[in-house]
């Protein structure tokens, strides 16, 4: 995984169908962190962050997830659901930190 300014990367080990890659089917929530002194920490001002769009690289194994409202946060949720190629189900579930936000390259599509 990859947090750049204005999207997600997330790399796989095989391609993905690109018939399954879709806005809806990736959900993206950032919180930050109230610490105290007891196990835990309680999650302040937890919000949705709106996918703009999702695309495929040209060998399939990475997906990426373009977002205007992404920044750096304490906490992080990213799920999403796709298919291989292979027609097997790609769902996950990541938790996250982002310290700061990568420059991005140049997209070729």
């Amino acid at each position: 995984m990859r947090a750049l300014e204005g999207r997600i990367e997330l790399d796989f080990a095989s391609p993905i169908d690109s018939e399954s890659i879709d806005p809806a089917k990736v959900r993206m929530e950032q919180w930050g962190l109230k610490r105290s002194a007891r196990y835990g920490s309680d999650h302040i001002d937890p919000h949705t962050i709106d996918v703009q769009r999702v695309s495929l690289s040209e060998d399939g194994k990475t997906v990426r997830i373009e977002s205007l409202g992404l920044k750096p946060s304490w906490g992080m949720e990213i799920q999403y659901t796709f298919r291989s190629t292979d027609g097997q189900l790609v769902q996950g579930k990541i938790h996250n930190t982002i310290h700061h936000l990568g420059v991005q390259a140049a997209v070729q599509e």
